[in-house]
């Protein structure tokens, strides 16, 4: 039984968006690793919609679960922090095998990215997402990217 099946949706809402609300606090905060022990125990789509921490340069982001995750809130999560420098983003083999995930927005300051499984990379990796990357790490790249 996970973490949502036993305390329910609201619950995990209102951790995350406690979670939300003391990091709004930390507006100098460089380095965010969100890695929940259960897939289910962080809103993602709340972090990524509501998250603001201009000064952002590394985040990492582990075992998202079972999510739908949705274009608009990634690309507000990209527009919020341009000076992202590291982006690791690993989802859980919860995932559904045929989604396809893509920002449109530019990342300027990447050096480093790592992408988990399911991301359209065609998308992704753009000549302003490019030009500074010095690292990339990509699980599971599909023929089709």
């Amino acid at each position: 039984m996970d973490f949502m099946e036993e305390f329910g949706w609201s619950i995990v809402n209102q951790y995350t968006t406690c979670l939300i609300k003391m990091l709004s606090h930390c507006q100098e905060l460089e380095d965010l690793h969100l890695c929940p022990w259960h897939p289910t125990y962080l809103h993602m789509m709340q972090i990524f919609r509501l998250g603001h921490w201009p000064s952002l340069k590394m985040f990492t982001l582990r075992r998202m679960g079972n999510i739908n995750l949705q274009y608009d809130a990634i690309d507000s999560f990209i527009r919020a922090h341009p000076k992202i420098e590291q982006l690791f983003i690993n989802m859980d083999d919860y995932e559904a095998p045929d989604a396809k995930h893509v920002w449109t927005m530019s990342l300027p300051n990447l050096k480093a990215l790592h992408l988990g499984k399911n991301w359209d990379m065609m998308g992704i990796l753009n000549a302003s997402t490019t030009r500074n990357l010095k690292f990339l790490s990509i699980i599971d790249l599909s023929s089709d990217s």
